[in-house]
């Protein structure tokens, strides 16, 4: 849990919502309103619920939505995805953690990779359409960032596949406008 705290008194730093604020050009964001999860994909576990952990079994996937709740101005996620020390049989290179305990790193044909979705019709805001017109593979500590658009931000996660001891670690949050100081006369 330690780690955890300290994840997230990084990330809502005032150091890195400048670098927040520089990368996706929004405007001041709230240090002290924090909004986020972490999401486990793993074999054989239960599902919890949001901040601190979300577990979530083989072939899970996280539906459609657009994020928008409260005033969520822009969305992250930081990838962290781990398998066993000893695995061997991926097609793609599995970096050793400092400790050598896991390996970092996911192969795409494993799933879990965030889809975007466009609005319906071409429409400013509207219905999700139901074909995705991109998506991101995960790597391990890549982190992105997207502005949450009410009806329009639509994403999603496509379908894990776990095994092996494999993980799909996932940390997501939000943040939010910094709160305008109201005068008396407002």
């Amino acid at each position: 849990m330690p780690q955890i705290t300290k994840l997230k008194d990084a990330l809502y730093s005032q150091e890195f919502r400048n670098l927040v604020r520089e990368v996706t050009g929004c405007g001041p964001l709230s240090g002290k309103k924090t909004d986020g999860s972490v999401g486990l994909y793993t074999q054989g576990s239960a599902h919890a619920g949001s901040i601190v952990a979300s577990t979530l079994t083989t072939r899970s996937h996280l539906l459609l939505h657009d994020d928008s709740i409260s005033s969520r101005l822009i969305s992250y996620i930081l990838y962290l995805p781990n398998s066993p020390a000893d695995q061997s049989s991926s097609e793609v290179q599995l970096r050793p953690s400092a400790s050598g305990s896991f390996l970092k790193g996911w192969d795409p044909k494993w799933g879990g990779s965030l889809e975007l979705f466009p609005v319906e019709n071409g429409e400013e805001v509207g219905l999700p359409g139901v074909k995705r017109v991109s998506k991101v593979d995960v790597s391990w500590g890549q982190i992105i960032f997207f502005e949450v658009k009410p009806g329009r931000s639509y994403h999603a996660v496509e379908e894990v596949i776990v095994g092996d001891g494999r993980q799909r670690l996932g940390v997501s949050g939000w943040y939010v406008p910094l709160a305008r100081k109201r005068r008396l006369w407002d």
